[in-house]
């Protein structure tokens, strides 16, 4: 486990030794679960985040006439790449002046 020697207002420190002898805790042991629950929130945040794009994402999608569940075939083909067929000779035309 990796220690950290952090450098705090006497204020901020006093809280947090207030609030872990509150839980009955080390300070160490409360300051690992506050930045655990902080992981967790900015975890369900972003995921929150991706909900809310993914339903602007839909809404304009039908605003703009495309159809129901279109973009969802987005990356269908990962595992089928697309191959262009040859395209034959270019055709040479005259240039007029």
């Amino acid at each position: 486990m990796t220690q950290l020697q952090l450098d705090i207002p006497d204020e901020a420190a006093a809280w947090l030794e207030q609030q872990a002898q509150t839980l009955n805790l080390s300070v160490s042991k409360y300051v690992a679960q506050l930045i655990q629950q902080h992981k967790m929130t900015l975890k369900t945040d972003a995921d929150r985040t991706q909900l809310d794009k993914v339903e602007i994402d839909e809404a304009l999608a039908r605003e703009n006439g495309w159809p129901e569940g279109f973009f969802d075939l987005y990356g269908s083909t990962q595992n089928a790449p697309l191959e262009r067929p040859d395209q034959g000779e270019h055709q040479t035309r005259e240039i007029l002046l």
